[in-house]
């Protein structure tokens, strides 16, 4: 009976041991980039629509909470655009 519970509670220690790893975090700026691609990818959806407005709110938004220069500079740039498009449709 000795010898049952010696490896029963090796495994039950050893199966322990993997709640011990840390679970990776998400990191706020990676959560903000998100954010920011999914308003961009919104707005070029909206641009293919021809919905100019909404567009141009969507690039507004990436632009806001873009991380990284190259998201920034691609929302401006389509909000540009947005602009363009409903000044030619007036």
């Amino acid at each position: 009976m000795k010898w049952f519970f010696v490896p029963l509670s090796v495994i039950v220690l050893l199966s322990g041991c993997s709640m011990w790893q840390k679970k990776p975090v998400e990191q706020p700026l990676q959560r903000i980039n998100g954010y920011a691609s999914s308003c961009y990818e919104r707005g070029v959806g909206y641009m293919r629509e021809e919905r100019f407005e909404l567009a141009r709110e969507q690039f507004a938004y990436a632009a806001a909470a873009a991380v990284n220069k190259m998201t920034y500079d691609d929302a401006v740039d389509g909000m540009k655009r947005a602009e363009q498009l409903l000044r030619e449709r007036r």
